[in-house]
């Protein structure tokens, strides 16, 4: 049997997430995973909304849809890496070349993805980005 609780129920408490998809049931799925494992997030349908939100408040990390209502996230990914924050991408168009566009370190996954794995690759996100003790 496949565990599905490899991390602590509370493993992105604290943490502040953005999220950028503009289909509401699967933004709304993964907000829901996130908020049950503790953490703070903010949602975005447009790359508009999403710069807003980043230039108003401060993010521990995102999940960005590719193609979004206004077109792509590649700004927000742009403002993101700018800040330091750590993201990803979810795509339902496969490996698309623009997203390496000034990116090629991100991680890209394909939609559908449940939300307890994206809450699992969002945890990965954040132990890779805090700093390790020796």
């Amino acid at each position: 049997m496949v565990q599905l609780e490899e991390f602590p129920i509370d493993c992105l408490a604290g943490q502040h997430i953005l999220l950028v998809e503009d289909e509401i049931l699967l933004a709304l799925d993964m907000a829901d995973e996130f908020e049950r494992a503790g953490g703070d997030v903010e949602m975005a349908a447009t790359a508009r909304k999403a710069l807003h939100l980043i230039r108003a408040g401060h993010f521990d990390c995102a999940i960005l849809d590719f193609r979004i209502g206004d077109g792509t996230s590649l700004p927000v990914a742009a403002e993101l890496a700018a800040r330091g924050v750590p993201f990803f991408f979810v795509t339902a168009q496969g490996e698309l070349p623009e997203l390496r566009q000034g990116h090629p370190d991100a991680k890209i996954f394909s939609k559908p993805m449940m939300p307890h794995l994206m809450r699992r690759e969002l945890e990965k996100v954040l132990q890779r980005s805090r700093p390790q003790h020796a």
